[in-house]
């Protein structure tokens, strides 16, 4: 059971930690492309986070089964080979987002009036959004 509510709280924490990064850089971005950027990495993970949730959630039926089955509870999950490409899948959509986040930074100050110094500085800052 510990390894299903942990499935479902990595899911949720990793999508509102992106999200939280995300509408901190719509704060500081000007360009539109910028935003048009952010608001697509938003929705790209919102909505393939929402299905992998769904899907971790509700893999077997009833949902106790998952952690039933070897004792002998009845019940169906589905195929075994489903779950761990749609994991595969969602690293890679994590792992697009965290680049992203991650490089977006550098192009928003890239134009600002400041020194080199300042410029690297903040902006490896703000690169702390790559996990």
């Amino acid at each position: 059971m510990y390894f299903w509510l942990g499935e479902i709280l990595y899911t949720l924490t990793t999508v509102l930690l992106r999200l939280s990064i995300a509408v901190f850089l719509l704060r500081i971005c000007v360009k539109r492309v910028h935003k048009y950027l952010i608001y697509g990495t938003m929705v790209m993970v919102i909505v393939y986070s929402i299905f992998y949730l769904l899907l971790a959630v509700f893999q077997c039926q009833p949902t106790s089964y998952f952690w039933n089955q070897y004792a002998g509870a009845e019940g169906t999950c589905i195929n075994k080979a489903i779950f761990p490409d749609a994991t595969f899948a969602h690293s890679a959509v994590s792992a697009t987002a965290d680049f992203i986040l991650g490089i977006l930074p550098v192009s928003i100050i890239w134009d600002l009036k400041m020194n080199f110094r300042t410029k690297v500085s903040v902006g490896a800052v703000l690169s702390l959004g790559v996990m």
